[in-house]
């Protein structure tokens, strides 16, 4: 067990299998144990400390060029830029609004696309204000969430009941928001990603070495929380190998605990699966309030920036830095039943790379995805919402915690996929990705009754950051 003292080091020095700009590529060591995958795992680069929303970037970008409402990409890939100006050249506007964009987005979201303007209403830097106006006033206990819906160009509130309506309006009021900016509706139904039982017989579900992403794991003694998961992103902190996961899949959600991590062994007796311990959780925070000028709602007990944990990996157990386990298949839709083992997961052919984060791929709703689960093997969406502000449990209204700028993918996901990696693909060829975030909540379906989510909430990697490299550090640092 860490040190207090060691903990703070750890986490200062958390890092991430991927690169912000140009980097060296020397190798990394992360032990004796290492295999001889992690020898070229590409370095590490952790971004700024202070904190930015991808509403944040979006307001930046209006700030640069006056009037731009957001950007998605449409069903043909024509990137879509929204624009509150009346101008005489609609293409020469597109390209600019693009390029500011870009600036913003450290990478080129044109490239190789069709770019499109269309007329909005609002300014995102108006959407923003507004939604963080609604922040600071006294909200009804039937929201669930808050998102800026870059297609609609509206605020759109969620509402686990739609008797909640007078009483949200009165709230829209009272904040000063314009009614006509506003969208209500009923929220979906939302279902931790967990698993009493898998629908079926993954590749992913098996055991890796060395260990690397996208593998099951489950927590060794259920508390409060945890149930079979997947393994999201492998990294070092501090020098100790470690992956990322869900924070409700340890022990106790939220809260640093300790708690013993296993994975699915290759013994079989009398039928029976003989778990390893594999680590620990070493890296958790709780809710806090007030994260950032206008980010935490007044009305909530306190906020996170993701649902997402980190565990020391024991150092008998190798650990692969910077690669996702290649599942046998990519499913565009799910089909529960057998999915033979893959025996190639630990072979240079049976993993991806992980090259980068948003620089690579920008999180635009309408972008492709790829979700890499234990209990789903491949699956690939898109992202339909950005930047949703949620109550991690609506049912539980007096006791509202909140997650911040969650991102939503339209695509199957299925219970035991939470902690697994999101990850742009930027070649399947070469097996290369751009990692986005780990899976944690299904919209809508039957609850793991056997039948997949229609879609599922993945928390941003920033965020991921900003909860986890800032856990032992001041709150204050996280900037709005």
């Amino acid at each position: 067990m860490l040190t207090t003292l060691q903990m703070r080091n750890a986490v200062r020095a958390i890092v991430l299998p991927v690169t912000i700009a140009a980097c060296d590529r020397s190798p990394t060591s992360v032990g004796a144990s290492v295999s001889s995958l992690q020898q070229d795992a590409p370095p590490v680069t952790v971004r700024e400390l202070h904190h930015r929303s991808y509403d944040d970037v979006m307001a930046e970008v209006d700030s640069a060029s006056p009037g731009f409402a957001g950007a998605f990409i449409d069903e043909t890939g024509t990137l879509v830029v929204r624009d509150v100006r009346q101008v005489s050249n609609g293409e020469d506007r597109a390209n600019q609004l693009a390029s500011a964009l870009s600036s913003r987005l450290l990478t080129n979201v044109a490239a190789g696309r069709k770019v499109r303007r269309e007329s909005a209403d609002f300014s995102f830097a108006q959407l923003r204000d507004w939604l963080r106006a609604l922040m600071r006033v006294r909200l009804p206990s039937d929201v669930a969430t808050f998102d800026i819906d870059e297609r609609r160009n509206r605020l759109v509130v969620g509402l686990t009941s739609m008797s909640a309506i007078p009483a949200m309006e009165a709230a829209v009021k009272s904040a000063g928001v314009p009614l006509h900016a506003l969208v209500l509706e009923k929220a979906p139904r939302t279902t931790l990603l967990q698993a009493g039982a898998f629908p079926n017989d993954t590749s992913l579900r098996h055991p890796v070495r060395p260990l690397m992403g996208g593998v099951k794991i489950d927590v060794e003694a259920v508390g409060t929380s945890g149930g079979p998961c997947t393994a999201g992103f492998t990294l070092t902190v501090g020098g100790v190998p470690s992956f990322v996961t869900a924070s409700h899949c340890t022990t106790n959600y939220a809260s640093y605990d300790n708690g013993r991590i296993r994975q699915p062994g290759q013994l079989f007796y009398f039928g029976t699966i003989f778990d390893f311990f594999i680590g620990r959780e070493s890296v958790d925070v709780p809710h806090q309030w007030g994260l950032g000028d206008g980010h935490c709602p007044y009305s909530a007990v306190g906020c996170r920036w993701s649902d997402a944990a980190v565990i020391g990996v024991d150092p008998g157990i190798p650990v692969s830095v910077g690669r996702i386990a290649r599942a046998s298949q990519t499913n565009g839709s799910m089909v529960l039943g057998g999915y033979p083992p893959s025996v190639l997961l630990a072979q240079n052919s049976g993993h991806w790379r992980v090259l980068g984060r948003e620089e690579l791929f920008p999180p635009l709703p309408g972008a492709p995805v790829m979700k890499i689960g234990a209990a789903t093997d491949q699956t690939t969406g898109a992202i339909s919402r950005a930047c949703i502000y949620e109550v991690r449990d609506p049912s539980a209204p007096m006791e509202q915690k909140w997650l911040l700028c969650q991102f939503e993918v339209t695509g199957p996901a299925y219970c035991g996929d939470s902690g697994g990696p999101v990850v742009g693909v930027l070649s399947s060829q070469s097996g290369t990705v751009a990692l986005l975030g780990i899976a944690y909540s299904g919209i809508e379906g039957s609850a793991c009754n056997g039948s997949p989510f229609i879609g599922y909430r993945y928390s941003p990697i920033t965020g991921v950051i900003a909860d986890l490299y800032n856990a032992y550090t001041p709150w204050s640092h996280v900037a709005p």
